[in-house]
């Protein structure tokens, strides 16, 4: 019997992560069991971090940011930091937006010789997380931007995963444009209506 105890717990730990499932039985990949196992999820409350900025200065995610883009690999924060250098500096501020960069990968002497400066030059705001505890809560995708819809309550709407700032720029950031034809139905339907 203890035998048998001993081989069902080794076959259970070895198991492939895509062979776990989910409540209903159904099995998840790899990505879904990421995110399954994040203590962050939609319907979460944010907890209140205080990181470093580029320069060095304290921050917190501000009570007004109702988006949080994430970075958890080098190649992405270089694409995000591409995209946002050639945006207003206010950019993240105006569609109150924050941006969280996890650089506990990279070693603390790298850090202080070469990405911290480099970084220094950015004008737009980067919130640095350093903390080893921070990014495993924290649901990813490789090579996908997180961003996490945030309510006034601090809560976590809804997480999404884009491939670049564009996608999110899109998604997030512009204004639904009306086509004039598109325009004209609707006025042509409203005045149906009446």
């Amino acid at each position: 019997m203890k035998k048998a105890l001993i081989l069902f717990v080794l076959l259970a730990i070895s198991l492939p992560t895509s062979a776990l499932a989910n409540e209903g039985g159904a099995a998840m990949n790899s990505e879904q069991a990421q995110v399954s196992n994040s203590m962050v999820h939609p319907g979460s409350t944010l907890e209140q971090y205080e990181f470093e900025d580029q320069h060095g200065e304290k921050k917190t995610i501000s009570p007004d940011t109702n988006l949080l883009l994430m970075s958890f690999e080098m190649d992405l924060s270089k694409q995000i930091h591409g995209f946002l250098e050639n945006k207003d500096p206010n950019y993240l501020e105006q569609h109150h937006a924050q941006y969280v960069v996890d650089i506990t990968p990279m070693p603390s002497i790298i850090t202080w010789l070469f990405a911290g400066p480099k970084m220094r030059k950015y004008k737009f705001p980067i919130l640095l997380a350093d903390d080893d505890e921070f990014a495993p809560k924290y649901p990813k995708e490789p090579g996908k931007i997180a961003a996490l819809k945030i309510d006034k309550d601090r809560t976590i709407s809804s997480i999404q995963f884009f491939d670049s700032m564009e996608e999110v720029d899109k998604t997030y950031f512009q204004e639904p444009r009306i086509s004039v034809s598109n325009m004209a139905d609707q006025i042509s339907k409203i005045k149906a209506a009446k």
